[in-house]
Parts: C-alpha cells; structure tokens; sequence
C-alpha cells in the first residue's frame, strides 16, 4: 500500500531552526503608538496649513472674480449709458423746425423748389442708373418718356402720415422714420402735343417709382421686381384706360411691376424704365388734379405722396404762377387758402401742411 504523504505545518513563530532559541519578546507597542500619533499630529498640522491655504486662495479668487464682474457690470452700464445718451429726434422739437423751414426760402434743385420739414434729411438726390431724382415721378410711358416738371417737393415727417387716407395710413404704420418717407409734391402737366393718337394712351401717365425703389441702381445693372402700390382719393383723375394689368390699382394696394434694365440704342446702351405699368387717365380739361399715393419698397421701406398736377395750358395763377416767384411755403399755403379754389383741395393741402400733433 503506498505511504501516503503527510504534511505537518507549524506555525510562522515556529519556523526557527532547533539551535536557536526565541529571542526575548520586546515591547514595542508604546513607541508604535507614540510614533504614529506623532505622524498623525504632523498630517493634522499639514492638512489645517493647506486647508487654511485652500481658504485663502478661495477668498482671493472670489475677491478677483467679484472685482472682474463690477468692472465688467460697470462697462456694461456705461455703454448702455452711452447708447441712451445718443440724441435721438425728439417729437417735440420738430414744431419749431417745420415752423422755422415754412417761413425760410424754398432751396432750388430737383428741378423745382425742395422744402425739408423735418430738419434731418438731406435732398434725395439721383439715382446713378438713370439720372433721375430719387422721389416719386410722374411720366408717359413712350419711346422718348417725357417727365413731368416737379415744381415743388415738400419733405414730410413721419408723423404726417396722419393727413393721409386709412387705406395708405393703415399700411405703412409699422414703418419706422427712417424706413418711411412722405412728400408734397407739385408737378406740372406735359404739354398735350406730346400726347400720343391713341386714345388708350392719350391722357395716359405712368408713376414712376423706380429710382427710390432701386436708389443705388448702377449703370448697366438690372432690377425687376414686383411692388405693391396704389392711388387713393383722387380727384381730377381717372383709371387707366386699356388693359386693366397695366392700371395703377384703385384705392387699394395691388403689385405692379418696376424694372430698371440697360437696352442698345443705335449702337450705344441706354438705360430703361419698363414696364407700361402704374397707370392712369388724366384728362385734360381740368386745370388741376390731387391724389394720394403709396408704394412698398425693396427692403423693408415705403413712400407715399399727396400729389397736385397742374395743366400748363390752363394756367392757375396760386398753383402754377406763385411757384415762379421766390416765395416761402407758409406763403404758398396762404396763396391757396385765400383762392377761389375748391374747398376739397384747399383742404387737403391745409392739412398736410399743418403740423401733426399725433
């Protein structure tokens, strides 16, 4: 039978060899002890000093960061001081300079005479494409295009968009000041010779609002683009005649197109205004004819008129004649009131040219 193997395992304090006794036991506890709670008073120590340091660097750092904000909070303030501190137009000031500009000396240019009321805005000046003055123009569309004389541009502020009718009113009212433009304008009629045979194009004149719907149009350039606009309370003029397309919507805003294009002209280019649009009838026995007109412009802004034309051949001595002489628009509007005009005009330009509380 095979001899199991056995083994006999003594404990670790017995592993000594027999010739070597067990040396004496010393009593090493206490000096453990002492040792680590010295290293435990050391760690203590070392914990609170960097703890206490831990501290004092977070009361820098929140002092720091505290400082970095007020100056931040303070620069913040100051530049919305600043931004507050701009001088905007204040209603109130515009009074004294729409009394101050009545009664001064209209400026010549345009073409006729300009009055600026609301004291900021320089005169328009031309659109570089087509050599024409950046407001609204009256004109027949033709081969040659004759261009009614304006006589008069009485620069508006946007409160007077009061005086004009609901549906124009109604329309514009969210355009800002400098998004809006209002004007009084005078033109005076082309004579009737330049009238075309046709008796759908005689009588026929066009609005033209290209160079202030594209005011920075260049030479060469092309824009087209269809616009909402319309003719509101007109007396003295009628709906186009011919294709309804072609007619300047009726007292109510419609789009119409506005194209600024270059065409080759006997060997050299010229620019366009296209097309045969924003029409109506003016008929020639009348020796004057009012409307309101309005026009949504590329973006985001608007214009509207209150426009007078005046028939050469029938000669109005306050309307025409008085625009001859140097005269103020204060004036002007005294010639008109005091006339034997109708009350229906006299009162449309008492009230565009009296001052809007609103």
């Amino acid at each position: 039978m095979p001899e199991r193997l056995s083994f006999n395992v003594s404990p670790p304090h017995q592993y000594l060899s027999p010739n070597v006794q067990p040396a004496a036991r010393v009593n090493t506890a206490k000096p453990i002890r002492d040792s680590i709670s010295h290293r435990t008073m050391a760690t203590q120590g070392i914990s609170g000093a960097f703890g206490e340091m831990l501290n004092a660097l977070k009361v820098c750092l929140q002092v720091c960061l505290q400082k970095i904000w007020n100056c931040l909070s303070c620069k913040k303030k100051q530049r919305v001081q600043n931004v507050q501190a701009i001088p905007t137009s204040p209603l109130v000031p515009e009074l004294p300079i729409w009394q101050k500009n009545l009664q001064s000396m209209p400026r010549s240019g345009l073409g006729g005479h300009y009055v600026d009321l609301t004291g900021r805005v320089a005169e328009p000046g031309f659109c570089p494409a087509l050599g024409m003055v950046k407001l609204p123009c009256i004109g027949h569309y033709a081969h040659s295009y004759p261009i009614l004389s304006n006589l008069l541009t009485v620069k508006l502020p946007a409160r007077q968009l009061q005086r004009f009718p609901d549906a124009i009113k109604n329309a514009l009212s969210n355009y800002g000041p400098d998004q809006l433009d209002l004007y009084f304008m005078v033109w005076e009629d082309i004579p009737t010779l330049l009238e075309h045979p046709d008796p759908n194009q005689a009588g026929k004149r066009n609005i033209i609002y290209h160079p202030i719907a594209f005011p920075g149009a260049q030479e060469g350039q092309t824009h087209c683009q269809n616009l909402s606009m319309g003719i509101f309370d007109a007396e003295g003029i009628e709906v186009a005649r011919g294709n309804p397309a072609q007619a300047m919507p009726w007292n109510q805003f419609g789009e119409q197109n506005v194209h600024i294009h270059p065409r080759d002209q006997e060997g050299h280019q010229v620019m366009c205004i296209s097309p045969d649009h924003a029409r109506f009838h003016l008929p020639s026995h009348h020796a004057w004819s009012t409307f309101h007109s309005a026009c949504k412009l590329p973006n985001n802004r608007a214009v509207a008129v209150f426009g007078i034309i005046v028939n050469p051949e029938r000669r109005h001595p306050v309307l025409l004649d008085a625009l001859s002489r140097t005269i103020t628009l204060e004036q002007y509007k005294a010639g008109i009131q005091n006339s034997q005009l109708s009350p229906s005009l006299k009162n449309k330009v008492a009230e565009m040219l009296e001052f809007s509380q609103r």
